[in-house]
Parts: C-alpha cells; structure tokens; sequence
C-alpha cells in the first residue's frame, strides 16, 4: 500500500493556528534540518523522517505570497514602487553587510537590477 503525504491548505491553516508563530529555526523536531532521526526497532537502525510541521509552514508561507501577491497586484505602480524601497532601504539599514550608501551608489547609477538583487536578498532573511 503506497500512502502519499498531501495536505490541503485548510489543513495547513488549521495547523498553523495551532503553532501560534511558528518559526523553523525554533522546531523543537528538526531544529530547522526539515528532518529528524527517529529509532526502527523493527529493523534496528535510525530512521530520517520528513518533519511535516516545518513543510507545512514552509507551503502556507508559499500559499500566504501567492493570495497576497495575487491581492496587490491591483495596487498603483507608485505605491508599489514606494513599499518595495521602503523594504530595501529597512532590510539595508538592518543589514551587517550592506550600507545605506550602497543603496545610495544604486539611485545614483540607476542600476535597477542590482536593486531587485537586493531586494531578493532582503526577502530571504
């Protein structure tokens, strides 16, 4: 019998309810490995085995980006334009690598895929 691991969203949204704030780092499971070790007695060896709370979290963050993105795309250019700098110069000013003169380097050279690169970084941490 082939049992396949799928769950819904409505399961998923349920599960995050319970977490309260889940943050993977904090998995008390995997520790954020997205797996843990677990004893077959039947076979006598270690096990590894998926830790669903923390793919669970990762596919309702996935599901939360697309219903929002699929919310903002209506918003004006403008505004849009203005939250993602906003969110650039934050994750820059926040940053222990980068500097708000790099952001500053970027405006004065109109490099605008340096800061989509940026702003992909920012989105990652």
């Amino acid at each position: 019998m082939v049992i396949q691991n799928r769950v819904s969203v409505k399961d998923i949204v349920a599960i995050m309810h319970d977490m309260g704030g889940f943050h993977m780092d904090a998995c008390e499971k995997c520790e954020g490995k997205l797996w843990y070790v677990v004893p077959n007695h039947k076979h006598d060896t270690l096990e590894r085995i998926e830790c669903f709370d923390c793919l669970a979290h990762m596919q309702y963050k996935d599901h939360l980006v697309e219903q929002l993105s699929k919310m903002i795309v209506s918003a004006s250019p403008q505004r849009m334009a203005l939250l993602l700098s906003e969110f650039i110069v934050q994750g820059a000013d926040k940053s222990v690598v980068d500097d708000l003169g790099r952001i500053e380097n970027i405006i004065h050279t109109k490099n605008i895929n340096e800061a989509f690169l940026i702003g992909g970084f920012y989105s990652k941490e």
